[in-house]
């Protein structure tokens, strides 16, 4: 390495703002990089109007996010010239969660093998995690683990010992799974300990989760930029990290405890695998367990000072000692120097970097260089968000034209036109200012295709096999093309092709778990549902079914009160009762209802509690029917309480459900803590027999909604469902379906509007 000049690359998806993930992956290191000597650092993005330059310069090439049919050309094309093309993998892609924007990306199984064969492909792949390795260290024999390390630690501030405790946690939209777990356990902890307060920086739809805590009892701080992050993290007590055991989750990094113990924040962690090798229990950190393993630990940390300074201090000199950036820069480079051990020819380094460095947006430190976006960038990432949308498609067209005119050579603003108008002129023209573009070519591909222009569709798939021959979709889509054009021993060979390209890269089965499940039976003995009281809970799809604003509503199995909380914000005025068995979520209800009545509804005599005929506009029964011996019986009682004009509204699982039914198939009807199988649920609906249940009781269903089951997002994602008349899962296939049928398959929960007979 000694004497050599490197111009290290590093390329981002297309993004406008500079979040967490960016920083440590991508925009610390590269400082870290270009304090080397002899290293210069570029960051850039997908949609940089100098990328193509960059691409074919750069002595080594860090991909990192970007999963584009059309960098399999790039990779082949710098290979072949010398130059090293490295695949970062930070995300476990496969069991990405619900609440991420990459979530339907990546829902899509083409795309997950397209990931793969990125990785396959480059020359090698560096991670951000063990773990990560670990799942998909298979692809590639050239491999390197860089965990995230922090740029600084600053000194340790003084140990707080006036005020309240501050208890907080920070964090993306994509955590909502993860903090709603807790979300009831420290609510209540919050509520029992005067002294703690409750800090937060997150989305409104994570602070809702806390709406039941008084406002002086918590504080939200906005979600902004990772120096406000700081500011932020910097005045807790104690940061927790309550990251469910999910596959996505265990293949993240222990960069929260990091934040925590720089700062000086005494991290309470969920016992995952991320933060194994670095937080040692009770020494410089402390692991929980469940949602009552977090209310021990911070009950015993708020209650004692001393042991809070004596984690704090020892968590503090780890990061300080093993965990900045700048100790393990060296590193980096000396991997990239050991798949490129010599400069390829033609290689100026110093030249192509000036170059850059004199661009509008240009932000330069040394030789590290962020390039920014400049209004062609914006007009393109604005663009492209706003034509894939359902209201801006022709407000982000606009952008994408003034994309295209102020940088007429570039062909993405006429892809990404092309693409989101389905236009064949913008995509031809993709074409011809970029020949090499397998987006271009099956895009066009398929735009032919779906009006019925067979041959031209098919010179277009088979183009893009061309430029990319080892990928397999052209192959499919090609294959399904001549299936058209009734040439099946064709299609048969394309289809052996494109499987066995897929077989290259599909992921391994999932091992054998070893870990033993508890008969859900026995959850009938453990107050089963009362560790899910979450006061701010409702049932939104269902509720939004009421359209007249209401004066007097019923909620039968109102549990906590989160459907009063939302009808009472929605409607002003509107008084709520609430009917709830299990005492403490009643009390939780009692908090924002006008009446609770604590029983059953088979035990309550409704003229002594006061619920007279024709006296509610609404009743609701969310997630009730399902759990009563007799819910015919239940409706007949409440049908005389709803008001001339009233309506009641029901929301039922669906046991039609496509996951349940192929389930079934293989003789599986596993009951469960929650969902359709609650092992509560004593009856099962479908849409035809809760209709008849309604009808059988004296009322008319008006409408029906569903909740779509996020389970099955791979079977219906990227499908038209007016279209398909066929689905498939795990064996069962189903055929003849009408658009109801495939509503149905689709649905986790069946809501219904129903009116008097």
């Amino acid at each position: 390495m000694s004497g050599r000049a490197w111009l290290i690359a590093q390329l981002d998806a297309m993004h406008r703002s500079r979040g967490g993930d960016w920083y440590y992956r991508t925009f610390a290191p590269g400082r870290a990089l270009a304090e080397l000597p002899g290293v210069h650092v570029v960051n850039v993005d997908q949609a940089h109007r100098k990328l193509p330059q960059i691409l074919e310069g750069a002595d080594v090439l860090v991909v990192n996010g970007v999963c584009s049919a059309d960098l399999l050309g790039v990779i082949e094309q710098r290979r072949r010239a010398g130059r090293t093309t490295v695949f970062e993998i930070n995300d476990d892609v496969q069991e990405i969660q619900d609440d991420n924007p990459l979530a339907g990306f990546f829902r899509r199984p083409e795309n997950v093998r397209l990931f793969r064969r990125l990785a396959k492909q480059a020359n090698a792949v560096q991670y951000s995690v063990p773990e990560l390795e670990r799942l998909y260290g298979s692809l590639n024999p050239q491999g390197r683990v860089f965990v995230n390390q922090l740029a600084a630690a600053p000194p340790l501030p003084a140990l707080r010992t006036e005020g309240p405790v501050r208890v907080g946690w920070g964090g993306s939209a994509g955590h909502y799974e993860d903090m709603a777990e807790v979300a009831p356990a420290l609510v209540r902890f919050v509520r029992q300990e005067p002294r703690v307060t409750l800090e937060l920086m997150c989305s409104d739809r994570i602070w809702n989760l806390f709406e039941a805590l008084p406002a002086e009892r918590k504080r939200r701080t906005p979600v902004g930029s990772l120096e406000q992050y700081y500011e932020f993290v910097s005045r807790l007590d104690i940061g927790i990290a309550p990251n469910r055991d999910r596959g996505f989750n265990r293949a993240r990094s222990d960069v929260k405890f990091l934040e925590y113990a720089a700062f000086g924040a005494v991290a309470v962690v969920a016992r995952l695998v991320p933060y194994l090798a670095s937080v040692k229990h009770g020494e410089n950190g402390f692991y929980f367990e469940g949602s009552s393993g977090l209310l021990q630990v911070l009950g015993a940390l708020v209650n004692d000072s001393a042991e809070r300074q004596r984690v704090r201090e020892r968590a503090h000199a780890y990061v300080s000692q093993h965990r900045l950036q700048s100790a393990h820069a060296a590193e980096r480079l000396q991997f990239y120097a050991e798949l490129q051990p010599s400069a390829p020819s033609g290689s100026e380094p110093q030249r192509l970097f000036e170059a850059l460095s004199a661009l509008e947006g240009a932000e330069v430190l040394g030789r590290h260089l962020t390039l920014a976006h400049t209004r062609y960038e914006e007009s393109l990432h604005d663009g492209l968000v706003l034509v894939q949308s359902k209201d801006g498609g022709e407000r982000g067209a606009s952008l994408l034209r003034a994309a295209a005119e102020l940088e007429p050579q570039l062909d993405l603003p006429h892809l990404y036109l092309g693409a989101g108008l389905d236009s064949e002129e913008e995509l031809l023209v993709a074409l011809v200012k970029n020949p090499a573009s397998v987006q271009a070519a099956l895009a066009l591909g398929e735009h032919y295709l779906a009006r019925g222009k067979l041959m031209p569709a098919l010179q277009r798939f088979l183009a893009a096999a061309e430029l990319a021959p080892g990928y397999e979709l052209p192959y499919l889509l090609a294959a399904s093309t001549m299936r058209k054009l009734q040439a099946n021993k064709e299609a048969e060979e394309f289809e052996r092709l494109a499987q066995n390209l897929a077989r290259a890269v599909a992921p391994p089965p999932p091992a054998p778990s070893t870990r033993t499940v508890e008969p859900a039976w026995r959850l009938l003995d453990q107050g089963v549902h009362l560790e899910t009281l979450n006061p701010s809970y409702a049932p939104v799809g269902l509720l939004e079914m009421i359209l007249t604003p209401p004066k007097r509503v019923l909620d039968v199995g109102c549990f906590c009160g989160g459907t009063g909380r939302f009808l009472k914000r929605r409607f002003p005025g509107c008084e709520v009762v609430g009917v709830e068995m299990l005492e403490p979520a009643a009390r939780l209800a009692a908090e924002a209802y006008d009446t609770v009545l604590l029983g059953t509804l088979e035990s309550l005599d409704f003229h002594e509690v006061g619920l007279e005929p024709g006296s509610f506009d609404a009743i609701v029964l969310a997630d009730v029917l399902e759990h009563l011996f007799n819910p015919w019986q239940a409706l007949l009682r409440l049908r005389p309480l709803l008001a001339p004009g009233g309506a009641l509204y029901v929301s039922l699982p669906n046991v039609r459900n496509l996951k349940v039914m192929s389930d079934l198939a293989r003789g599986d009807f596993d009951y469960a803590g929650a969902g359709i199988l609650d092992v509560t649920h004593v009856r099962f609906f479908t849409r035809k027999t809760a209709t008849e249940m309604l009808t059988q009781t004296g009322f008319v269903v008006e409408d029906v909604g569903i909740n779509p089951d996020s389970r099955l997002a791979p079977v219906f994602d990227g499908k038209d469902l007016t279209q398909l008349t066929r689905v498939e899962l795990n064996g069962l296939a189903l055929s003849d379906l009408r658009h109801e049928d495939v509503l149905e398959l689709l649905a986790l929960q069946l809501f219904f509007r129903a009116r008097l007979a």
